[in-house]
């Protein structure tokens, strides 16, 4: 072996401080968050009565092994409380709903920990006394069914991995402590043997759970790219008309809608370049979203056509304020490397109540109203010219 490849301290505190880190999303988006919060509790959801199965499986063939000079106690007892906790979390989950949304998931993330406290503190307990009453000839028993178990019970908590953490310390650290009590280099190396699959294990999990966020992140990404209009930021023709559905159809809110056309953008894209295009188009979008913070969506819809969705809808006196405000504010001069530009922009809008219109009626209301306002404008800056 290579100096190179010998594990060192730094690297051993780096191993643990990743296994410590389970469970740990912050570093996340919010909604990847959430989508992982509840992927991980439904999969515990599915796994947890297979999880009961064994754990009751794995109690009821350790208390065959360890029969014999155990009190009545420590030979029935812990393996009870085992099996009545497996048999009433069984029951419990196996009927279980779906996890559909974060409060649900969040709330499961929470119990699972403590009950995987509780199963770890019951076994450890039972192995540390039966290890301590039996003969000679079962010493090993103990600890050989207890590390079976817990590795077992780990790789059906790798959904929750605190809980598969809190597992392995609570049930394997009271094992471990005493066996290298003993005066015993083979006891000595039992514990030595635990803790070092303990950390394997970990560190599996660990790698599972930091592969499940990083195949969320490149999904997402993926979702983003398709929904996104990679020039401005705004969202794009699909993802406007899929969040108008929403709007309308899945949530049965009211809605106001407003289409916006830039008048004078062809004249100066032809006029400066694409480059001087892609800024003036960048500059609309960012203006929109300083005008337009609360908007559920705000989209470029087509080469210089914007869209922009409120919920709920505005009365009809909120409503001319903010279109002049918008007229404003786009009319202003953008600064280009070329020079000073500026562009106008014709609005149309359209109204709905909760179920009153289909998304494509809206849409297209909008754009009636648009194309008149358009004729309006032009209307305006051709008589501006001829008193000029």
């Amino acid at each position: 072996m290579l100096l190179s490849d010998q594990p060192t301290v730094s690297g051993l505190r780096a191993g643990w401080r990743q296994v410590t880190s389970f469970g740990s999303a912050e570093h996340c988006d919010p909604a990847i968050q959430a989508r992982l919060a509840i992927q991980q509790a439904e999969r515990l959801r599915l796994y947890l009565p297979q999880l009961c199965l064994i754990v009751s499986l794995c109690t009821v063939i350790a208390t065959v092994a360890l029969r014999g000079d155990l009190p009545w106690y420590l030979q029935f007892g812990p393996p009870m409380l085992i099996l009545i906790v497996c048999g009433l979390l069984y029951l419990r989950w196996r009927v279980s709903d779906p996890v559909t949304t974060f409060e649900q998931a969040a709330s499961t993330s929470k119990e699972a920990p403590k009950l995987a406290a509780v199963l770890g503190a019951i076994a450890a307990f039972w192995c540390v006394n039966a290890f301590s009453e039996t003969e000679q000839y079962y010493c090993l028993v103990a600890p050989v069914f207890l590390s079976m178990s817990v590795m077992m019970a780990a790789n059906c908590l790798d959904s929750v991995p605190r809980a598969a953490l809190v597992l392995i310390i609570t049930a394997s650290a009271p094992v471990m402590v005493r066996l290298s009590m003993y005066d015993n280099l083979t006891l000595s190396s039992v514990a030595l043997l635990l803790f070092v699959c303990g950390f394997m294990q970990l560190r599996l999990i660990y790698a599972k759970y930091a592969e499940t966020i990083r195949s969320l992140e490149l999904q997402d990404g993926i979702e983003r790219l398709a929904r996104t209009d990679s020039l401005t930021g705004l969202a794009n023709r699909r993802s406007f008309d899929e969040g108008l559905t929403d709007l309308l159809i899945d949530r049965q809110q009211g809605a106001t809608l407003l289409a916006l056309d830039l008048d004078g953008f062809k004249q100066a894209n032809d006029a400066y370049g694409h480059d001087a295009g892609d800024a003036i188009l960048i500059e609309v979008a960012r203006r929109l979203q300083t005008l337009c913070p609360t908007a559920v969506r705000l989209a470029r819809i087509g080469g210089d056509e914007f869209a922009v969705l409120l919920s709920p809808a505005m009365d009809d006196d909120a409503l001319p304020p903010m279109i002049l405000s918008i007229r404003s504010m786009l009319s202003l001069p953008i600064e280009l490397r070329e020079g000073s530009v500026s562009v106008a922009a014709s609005i149309g809008f359209a109204t709905a109540g909760p179920g009153e219109v289909v998304p494509g009626e809206l849409l297209r209301d909008a754009d009636r109203m648009l194309y008149l306002d358009k004729r309006v404008q032009k209307g305006t800056r051709e008589k501006a010219l001829q008193a000029a």
